[in-house]
């Protein structure tokens, strides 16, 4: 089994997409972002992804039209705990907002052939990393670095963006 850490993910953005080779990226054809290109890689087989000692599976980079790197996006296959956000809080400070929902107002449910999703509406609670926080943010000078945890699938949602 061959681990790759991505250290420091930040330092990549604004940076040539040929700065992540080793990481395999595939242009994804069409765009899922607001930039001009998608590169993604899937690792389902000997190699092992980490961040901040966490785990994960699939890189998904966007760039712009000269290949500049303007937003690393990937899920952990096991939700930031507390050691992880301790070294996330020695490596980028506190956080700049966490927060939860505080009341649940509204649910609507989404299906065609193709898939089904939910979307709620609820308003929101700054909190702790005790509190569960649902979404956790660094507002940094260059870039913004959110976690979107997902306690049901135990599993967390990562992206570093240019500001």
């Amino acid at each position: 089994m061959i681990a790759i850490n991505l250290i420091s993910p930040e330092k990549y953005l604004n940076k040539s997409i040929e700065s992540l080779e080793k990481f395999k990226l595939i242009k994804v054809e069409g765009t899922i972002s607001s930039h001009d290109k998608t590169y993604s890689s899937n690792y389902f087989d000997k190699s092992t992804l980490l961040f901040c000692t966490k785990e994960f599976k699939s890189l998904r980079v966007s760039a712009d039209n000269n290949d500049s790197i303007k937003s690393i996006f990937f899920s952990t296959t096991t939700k930031i705990g507390v050691e992880s956000y301790e070294k996330l809080v020695e490596e980028y400070g506190l956080p700049s907002q966490m927060i939860k929902m505080e009341e649940l107002k509204e649910v609507r449910n989404f299906s065609n052939d193709a898939y089904t999703s939910m979307a709620y509406e609820s308003s929101t609670l700054n909190c702790h990393f005790e509190d569960n926080p649902l979404i956790i943010t660094w507002d940094k000078q260059n870039f913004l670095l959110e976690i979107h945890m997902d306690y049901q699938k135990d599993i967390s949602f990562i992206s570093f963006r240019v500001k």
